[in-house]
């Protein structure tokens, strides 16, 4: 696992899904809908990634920012929080209908190469 260089960003709302490929693909499904909900993040670079959270046994999906155009980590919580709301603004059967078709990597392969 190799997430040098960005600041993890947790989407509490998906951490409760067991399926970590279907947290992949509703974190891919939030990056298409940046524009949507945060526009001001826009331009931020991003990517899903594996986080070790206190044992490497516990690793779950999450996003990296790896450039946020200067902004501080003050706008990237505020950015964290408007990702986490536009999720649980959705129902479940909408994140599964969305996400269904979103090519991503597999928590397996994102847990190896991230």
């Amino acid at each position: 696992m190799n997430n040098q260089g960005c600041t993890p960003v947790e989407i509490p709302s998906l951490l409760g899904f067991r399926d970590c490929d279907f947290v992949v693909r509703c974190l891919e499904l939030l990056l298409r809908n940046i524009p949507t909900f945060a526009p001001e993040s826009e331009t931020w670079e991003f990517k899903v990634i594996a986080l070790c959270h206190h044992h490497p046994a516990n690793i779950y999906p999450a996003l990296g920012v790896l450039d946020c155009a200067g902004a501080d980590l003050v706008a990237i919580d505020k950015f964290g929080k408007s990702a986490d709301e536009w999720v649980r603004s959705r129902p479940l059967g909408w994140l599964i209908d969305a996400s269904k078709d979103i090519p991503a990597l597999s928590r397996k392969d994102l847990s190896v190469d991230t």
